[in-house]
């Protein structure tokens, strides 16, 4: 093998990782999202919440799915962007996996 081959077939392998890393992300936040409705609730004023939230964390609560719908959606772009555009990828990328590690921050400070 040439040196030239051994740099394509390290890229390929790179692109791989990249797009199973993303494909995680997007299968776990689409999960936690499709889960959200099955919660056992109750209703503070108009608005729905999960029983097992502290009262005084509702605002936490909003921040932890507005985490979630960003992690997703930039994970899902990432996938997209993957083949013509691996730098925009790459941000979009670590961005999804930085505001999915944020979102369970939130729930862990919300939820115990």
């Amino acid at each position: 093998m040439k040196p030239k081959d051994d740099v394509l077939m390290l890229l390929l392998s790179s692109v791989d990782e990249d797009r199973l890393t993303t494909a995680k992300i997007v299968t776990i936040t689409s999960g936690l999202a499709t889960l959200m409705p099955f919660l056992p609730y109750k209703y503070i004023g108009q608005d729905r919440f999960p029983v097992f939230i502290r009262t005084g964390n509702r605002s936490f609560f909003h921040v932890f799915v507005v985490f979630l719908m960003i992690s997703f959606a930039t994970s899902f772009s990432a996938l997209y962007l993957l083949r013509k555009y691996p730098k925009a990828a790459k941000f979009c990328k670590n961005f999804s996996i930085t505001s999915l590690v944020s979102a369970m921050a939130f729930a862990t400070f919300c939820f115990f």
